[in-house]
């Protein structure tokens, strides 16, 4: 079964538009900084360049709880770890 990328899925729910493409983007690197920095909110702002106030507020709107960064990252990682494996 194949997994869909979540860039992807948003793009196929509605219109293709720029916009829910960046969106969705923004939304992954997010949640994948905050994995990285172990959910340390001024570590991931520094990171992404950002002040921890922004960050906040995108944790808020994309509704990035700790446990949906990891929904997000399992769903994005899994495509790149199938290709990259030995055949």
């Amino acid at each position: 079964m194949m997994q869909v990328d979540p860039i992807d899925r948003e793009v196929k729910e509605g219109p293709r538009r720029l916009w829910a493409i960046c969106r969705a983007a923004e939304r992954n690197e997010i949640a994948r900084v905050l994995e990285e920095h172990s959910q340390n909110r001024t570590h991931a702002a520094m990171a992404l360049g950002i002040s921890r106030r922004t960050l906040l507020n995108k944790i808020k709107q994309y509704n990035l709880t700790p446990q949906a960064c990891r929904v997000f990252l399992s769903e994005s990682m899994l495509p790149a770890a199938v290709a990259a494996a030995p055949n």
